[in-house]
């Protein structure tokens, strides 16, 4: 993927957004003066995972609902909109089960031990209502 090479040189090239989702590619209606500059460092890294969390869930509730998608497939359509690399979407995803965000399931349907997802999982909301929740902002 492209954004492992931003990353390993810390490119210097400006990427306008938060680091979430739908940040990378020209989108002609954003407003330059109101969207933060990335720049894959440090600090863009932190920020990153907590939008992409926040995005994640926000793409779960509102694209899938209750519907539980392969995990493989829902990267796969997630990888070209943000500057996450692989590991950095696995890290939110296991961050997310940890956090009884997401349900991840193993390819039999049952319920995984592990947090860490792998592409034959699925994944979907929660069904466990919590006081306060990612995305519901």
């Amino acid at each position: 993927m492209m954004v492992d090479s931003h990353w390993l040189i810390n490119n210097q090239s400006l990427h306008q957004g938060h680091g979430g989702l739908e940040m990378l590619g020209f989108n002609p209606n954003i407003d330059p003066d109101g969207a933060p500059d990335f720049w894959f460092g440090a600090k863009d890294e932190e920020v990153m995972k907590d939008w992409l969390a926040e995005d994640f869930m926000r793409r779960m509730r509102g694209v899938h609902k209750n519907i539980s998608v392969p995990y493989g497939d829902f990267v796969t359509s997630i990888a070209n909109e943000t500057p996450a690399r692989l590991a950095d979407i696995d890290k939110v995803t296991a961050f997310l089960v940890e956090e009884k965000e997401l349900d991840l399931r193993n390819e039999g349907n049952g319920t995984k031990r592990s947090s860490v997802p792998v592409y034959r999982d699925t994944i979907g909301v929660a069904q466990q209502p919590k006081l306060w929740s990612l995305g519901s902002r």
